[in-house]
């Protein structure tokens, strides 16, 4: 199997040596290098025996970064059969390069080491720039750390460019707001004063899950139904709607919403949002008996006819609407 893999790995140095030397710019020849040493490592992963770890733990300090990542990562990938490369990733997660480190700390907990030993190595991971790195941090300090000192960083690389890391933060992100730990009441609070143009969904739905609930959150959200984007303007609506009676300070602001705001689907959270205030917003009523009435969308006019029917006797001016709401044709 050894003379076989050196036979291989040596037609894999020539093949890659022939391109680098045909190639007279120094990027092109890097790039060669660079996949050469990609192939080698995955080979090695390939073979999924115990032959290939000694040829992996020296690889591990090789003087390439990337060919000391790909052999973390193929140590990971090969299972149970690299327990001999313990002591070598041991010492990989000091390594300088975050995505040794990573895949390093990968393998030994796929080994069986537990994570609070690699806690030391996982905090450096946090404090790297790429996200896809930090996640990695977030994973494996989650449980061990508080979750206030997660926070921060699963915030914002919920928020980043790249699709998965947005995911893969997000989810840890709303694992960390525990309705049960209001300890990061406060955390959330200034997340949302501070997000500006950003997504504020995740926290909006966190905090309203508090109870009891959250009321200085009722002014944040109510900022929030001005804001340009109508996702932020919904999910503000939504928010002032989950937190009911105490949402009563900005009933007048969501009362203006539901006759102005240009997006249909903003005008039907508003119009939730006023139903869930329940009989203590009964001045929306006149507002509530326009936006049946007049509407262009009937999902907006249900949504008013559903809050009107939340208001119980406070309603009463609105039973023609209602009645003749029964025979609107586009009625749901």
């Amino acid at each position: 199997m050894i003379m076989q893999l050196d036979f291989w790995l040596l037609v894999i140095l020539i093949i890659t040596a022939l391109i680098a030397l045909s190639v007279r710019d120094l990027l092109a020849a890097v790039a060669a290098l660079a996949a050469y040493s990609f192939f080698v490592a995955l080979l090695f992963s390939q073979m999924g025996a115990i032959d290939a770890v000694p040829a992996l733990i020296v690889a591990l300090e090789d003087k390439d970064k990337s060919v000391r990542a790909n052999a973390a990562g193929s140590l990971w990938n090969l299972g149970e059969a690299s327990k001999p490369a313990i002591p070598a990733l041991k010492k990989s997660v000091e390594d300088p390069f975050p995505r040794v480190v990573s895949n390093s700390a990968g393998a030994l907990v796929m080994l069986g080491i537990p994570k609070s030993e690699l806690v030391p190595a996982y905090k450096r991971l946090l404090s790297e720039k790429k996200c896809t790195y930090r996640i990695s941090g977030l994973r494996g300090l989650f449980g061990l750390v508080p979750p206030a000192d997660l926070f921060h960083d699963a915030l914002e690389c919920s928020r980043d460019d790249e699709l998965d890391n947005r995911f893969d933060a997000g989810d840890i992100l709303r694992a960390l707001m525990d309705p049960k730990d209001r300890t990061m009441i406060p955390l959330i609070l200034k997340a949302l004063e501070e997000s500006g143009d950003q997504d504020i969904t995740d926290l909006v739905l966190a905090i309203v899950q508090y109870q009891p609930q959250v009321t200085e959150a009722v002014p944040i959200f109510e900022k929030y139904l001005t804001a340009t984007d109508p996702k932020t303007r919904k999910i503000a609506a939504v928010g002032l709607g989950r937190l009911k009676e105490n949402s009563l300070p900005a009933l007048p602001s969501l009362v203006r919403l539901l006759g102005s705001d240009p997006d249909t689907d903003v005008r039907v959270a508003t119009a939730e949002a006023i139903g869930g205030i329940g009989k203590k917003g009964k001045e929306a009523v006149p507002g509530l008996i326009k936006a049946a009435e007049k509407d262009r969308w009937p999902k907006v006019r249900q949504a008013a006819i559903r809050a009107l029917g939340e208001m119980g006797e406070e309603a009463k001016e609105a039973i023609p609407v209602l009645t003749k709401s029964l025979k609107d044709p586009d009625a749901v």
